[in-house]
């Protein structure tokens, strides 16, 4: 699902600037730095139903 969302990212940010903050430049190092840093907030959540030690 992130590879999905890297690509349709980079897409937005070439053909539909207007559609996202991320064309202000065409940067991919921020798009990858926002990809980083949405992954690993994603994986420090705990997960649904997970029994507590």
């Amino acid at each position: 699902m992130l590879i999905e969302m890297a690509h349709s990212l980079e897409f937005a940010m070439e053909h539909l600037p207007a559609l996202t903050e991320l064309s202000a430049g065409g940067d991919r190092k921020k798009l990858a730095k926002f990809l980083i840093g949405l992954t690993e907030r994603y994986l420090s959540f705990p997960m649904a139903g997970a029994k507590k030690k």
